[in-house]
């Protein structure tokens, strides 16, 4: 019986553009950690998500992965 590898496909949104990529369950929760510490935040389904609180369950069953910058708001 061969195992069916899931592919996760990740979309990272940045001010020059974006990148797509597609990766292994692990490797994907690993570029997301990665990632996501260096500043970036995460969305599942157009949902925020905080990274240490999702699973590879998670991100295997979202629909869409996006990272982008992190927005920052203030008053000028």
């Amino acid at each position: 019986m061969e195992t069916k590898i899931n592919m996760i496909h990740i979309k990272e949104v940045s001010s020059s553009g974006h990148d797509e990529w597609d990766f292994e369950e692990e490797e994907a929760m690993d570029y997301i950690k990665e990632a996501t510490g260096g500043g970036k935040w995460l969305f599942l389904d157009g949902q925020f998500a905080q990274p240490n609180e999702i699973t590879i369950e998670d991100i295997a069953e979202a629909g869409e992965v996006l990272l982008t910058n992190a927005l920052v708001g203030g008053v000028s």
